[in-house]
């Protein structure tokens, strides 16, 4: 196979941001044009909100609102024709490409008004538009531009089962696909431009890969390919310490590891979500998060292993939490008090963030209130269930956290005066976490990131 001598291979995922006028896609073809020696897969999103947008167009259309809905589609074709015109030096093709494929999504939502239903089926035929419109205009850009490439269909590639909305890829057919599709181009100099996000299932029939599915499409082609690293681009500089919303002093995070990207992102971190690089993660292919509105930074490296001496890489916050207390009067003492709690839970579906238990009082913090009563009503006198809203969970994360001598200290004299509830060390290798009330969430970020994380690059400089 022709491909075969390929190297060096990586794939780059370009966000909504990153596509969603025509300067963002002149400079992403700047940006392709720096890595053809690479031999990259691009892989493309939506512009930005449109995913969000034609949602909105399906909910009408299922609404019977035919008026609204057109309205939507007609602003949609004008944004994606006006973004050709201005890109492109000859954009008629592209131009007419967008029209007929507005022409399709008319006809369908139409449909959907008449019929009064939308079927997730449907649903995922809707969304792929867009990711299919924003491919269009990025391959013709970049041929404008003098970089060969061929617009590949995604559905070719990635098969996945017929769970519509969040389907689950079948992985070796997939890899099949990627390779038997994407080697041969790859070979010839020839880069291959797939929309993210969407698929196809056995029967032919478009389906999606759930919200963030851009960077799992990514991750699948890179896992299949043998890459040698995924960049995501957006439009921040890399991962921050903390939400800069929360705190003014952030710092940007050279590395992480696979297990804190995780850790940041359950605790609530805006950042990748592994679940979406799962198939890079198995096989050890480093993800870098781009800024593609200034491309030299050095963004961050997601990788296997976290580099350097233990210290907190970054502070989470999840808010609108719950504090969920069970218990029985000491004289009334039940037995199993936490495996009722915890089975009731998890008939739910339900993980609570952390947790805290004696022989009486079972404590946790939970993110669905809707919960509650299905709590009460499993749990009957004696057991008594309290409910505490307006919580924000605080997490510090670290692969070494275990090692950092004094934390618990450190924490605790950061936080005086603050009201701390379920403060829990050592339940994970990766963090130490505690819930306040929401108002003071962003007071507890600002103090630990001052008198912790920015502490510790003091003392680092000067054992330095």
């Amino acid at each position: 196979m022709k491909g075969e001598w390929v190297v060096i291979m990586i794939v780059i995922k370009f966000g909504g941001t990153s596509v969603e006028e025509a300067s963002a896609i002149e400079r992403l073809c700047e940006i392709v044009r720096e890595r053809q020696r690479q031999h990259p897969v691009v892989v493309v999103s939506a512009l930005a909100k449109v995913t969000d947008a034609l949602l909105k167009a399906a909910s009408l259309a299922a609404a019977a609102d035919e008026s609204a809905m057109l309205r939507l589609l007609n602003e949609l074709q004008v944004r994606h024709q006006s973004v050709s015109r201005e890109l492109l030096a000859d954009p008629a093709a592209v131009v007419t490409k967008v029209r007929q494929f507005f022409d399709e999504l008319r006809t369908v939502l139409v449909a959907v008004c008449a019929l009064g239903e939308l079927t997730p089926r449907l649903s995922d035929r809707i969304v792929s538009y867009g990711e299919r419109l924003s491919t269009e205009i990025v391959s013709a850009a970049l041929l404008e531009d003098g970089i060969a490439n061929e617009l590949v269909d995604a559905r070719e590639c990635i098969l996945t089962d017929d769970a519509y909305g969040a389907a689950a890829p079948r992985a070796d057919e997939t890899s099949d696909r990627v390779r038997d599709r994407l080697l041969p181009l790859l070979g010839e100099g020839i880069i291959p431009i797939l929309a993210g996000f969407i698929a196809s299932n056995g029967k032919g029939q478009t389906t999606t890969l759930g919200r963030g599915g851009s960077d799992f499409s990514a991750a699948i082609i890179a896992a299949a390919l043998g890459a040698e690293r995924v960049e995501i681009w957006t439009d921040v500089d890399g991962i921050r310490t903390t939400d800069p919303r929360l705190h003014d002093k952030t710092q940007h995070i050279e590395t992480l590891s696979f297990h804190e990207a995780a850790e940041l992102a359950h605790s609530g971190a805006k950042v990748l979500h592994p679940a979406t690089l799962l198939p890079a993660i198995e096989k050890n292919i480093p993800v870098i998060v781009l800024n593609s509105r200034n491309p030299r930074h050095p963004g961050t490296r997601v990788q296997a292993e976290s580099e350097g001496a233990a210290r907190i890489k970054a502070i989470a916050v999840k808010k609108g939490l719950i504090l969920l207390e069970a218990s029985t009067p000491r004289a009334l003492r039940r037995n199993g008090l936490a495996r009722d709690l915890f089975g009731v839970l998890d008939q739910y579906g339900c993980s609570p963030d952390i947790a805290s238990m004696s022989d009486t009082t079972v404590l946790v913090s939970l993110d669905r209130k809707e919960l509650v009563p299905l709590v009460c009503n499993a749990l009957p006198p004696p057991v008594e269930v309290h409910a505490e809203g307006g919580k924000a969970l605080v997490s510090l994360v670290s692969d070494g956290i275990r090692n950092i001598s004094d934390l618990a200290a450190r924490v605790s004299a950061a936080l005086e005066g603050l009201r701390v509830r379920l403060f829990t060390q050592g339940a994970s290798r990766l963090s130490v976490s505690f819930v306040v009330d929401e108002g003071d969430a962003a007071e507890a970020v600002r103090r630990l990131h001052r008198e912790v994380l920015e502490q510790q690059e003091v003392l680092t400089f000067a054992a330095d």
